[in-house]
C-alpha cells in the first residue's frame, strides 16, 4: 500500500470543496485520514 501523501491529501481537499461549489453547499471542512485512520490533512472554508 502506498503512503498517502500531503500534497495527495491537498488534491482531495481541493476536490471536494470544488464538488461543493458544484452542489452550492454551505462551507465544508474536509479531513483525510490515511489506511490507519490517521489525520493526514484539515482544512475549512
Amino acid at each position: 500500500m502506498t503512503a498517502l501523501t500531503l500534497e495527495k491529501a491537498k488534491q482531495i481537499i481541493d476536490a471536494a470543496f470544488a464538488r461543493g461549489a458544484e452542489l452550492k453547499l454551505r462551507p465544508l471542512g474536509v479531513s483525510v485520514l490515511d489506511a490507519g485512520a490517521h489525520l493526514v490533512a484539515f482544512q475549512r472554508q
